[in-house]
């Protein structure tokens, strides 16, 4: 039974940890103190600390796509610009609500220079953020919605804006991020 709930209290002391400490300072005999779970209790769950590392890293980033925050088949011609709002407030919100997550993210963007594997993962997400808005931007001329006009830029305004105001909340910087996001909507619907 101990076994069982050994997982969820490791992960959760490893995060905690990282949030604070950042990922190479974090180590596994800290991760074990704060569990309350011995060292070779961890090692029966993660060889080393770089495959517990691999495994949060999976864990955090998994469900962090495009479709995820920005589910393309529910856009409309009526709901269009309401939707990208939304769904954009509701990423940050996200954010928001959990700085704890934003600093774990933080910390791997910041290490995956020195893990090629991390850096490929992370520039993948990221491209497929602004892929994923080139999209959605491509659907909204289809509806009609989105006037002619420079879409790639449009795509990359959107991505880099919540990037931005992800960073401003990550150091605790208060922006007026519904504006900010609100006013980037309405400036790719523009006609150019």
């Amino acid at each position: 039974m101990a076994k069982k709930n050994s997982y969820p209290l490791i992960i959760d002391s490893a995060l905690t940890l990282i949030a604070e400490y950042g990922l190479e300072k974090t180590s596994l005999s800290m991760i074990a103190k704060k569990s309350g779970i011995s060292k070779p209790a961890i090692y029966h769950y993660f060889s080393s600390k770089e495959v517990l590392l691999d495994h949060l890293f999976e864990l955090l980033f998994k469900d962090y796509r495009f479709e995820q925050y920005f589910p393309m088949d529910t856009y409309t011609k009526d709901n269009f610009s309401r939707l990208l709002t939304d769904n954009g407030l509701q990423l940050l919100q996200e954010y928001e609500e959990n700085p704890e997550a934003l600093k774990i993210i933080n910390h791997f963007i910041g290490y995956s220079g020195q893990n090629r594997a991390y850096d490929e993962k992370i520039k993948l997400i990221l491209t497929e953020f602004l892929d994923g808005f080139q999209r959605l931007l491509l659907l909204g001329q289809r509806l009609g919605v989105i006037k002619k006009g420079d879409i790639t830029a449009k795509a990359q305004i959107l991505g880099l804006v919540l990037d931005n105001i992800s960073s401003y909340l990550l150091m605790g910087i208060e922006v007026e991020s519904t504006a900010v996001w609100s006013q980037a909507v309405s400036y790719v619907m523009e006609d150019d």
